[in-house]
């Protein structure tokens, strides 16, 4: 599905009017885009604390070699350093044991288990909720 969107839309998806909780980092090689990982932040007021991270990915041919690792920790840090942020969330298909230990390595902590939260290729997949305290 990612593929399919011109890249019209994602600069769209990345340009909230200067909204400094909302923002995408990537890792590259030689100009070419390997890595990313995104913060967007609540719009509602009583939401406004916290944020998602989303679109943690890195290419196949990069696995292993800690770029998902230094794009979280970046993302980590550049959300610190916005005061109205107390937290990060984000989701996690149950049994991406790799993804799951990567993101228990940098603070966050398993908090709950959406069941069925995503349908692909005719198979439920459960997604784990995970929270990382900015002022713990």
């Amino acid at each position: 599905e990612a593929e399919a969107c011109s890249p019209d839309w994602y600069a769209e998806r990345i340009e909230k009017s200067g909204d400094p909780c909302h923002f995408l980092i990537g890792a590259f090689d030689d100009g070419r885009l390997i890595g990313t990982a995104g913060l967007a932040g609540e719009a509602r007021a009583s939401e406004r604390h916290k944020a998602t991270l989303y679109g943690m990915a890195v290419h196949e041919d990069y696995s292993g070699r800690g770029i998902g690792r230094k794009l979280v920790r970046k993302l980590i840090n550049e959300a610190r350093a916005i005061p109205q942020l107390k937290q990060i969330v984000l989701s996690v298909t149950k049994g991406n044991e790799a993804a799951v230990h990567l993101y228990q390595s940098l603070g966050f902590e398993t908090c709950g288990c959406e069941p069925r939260a995503t349908f692909i290729g005719g198979v439920f997949h459960d997604k784990l909720l995970m929270i990382l305290r900015l002022d713990a």
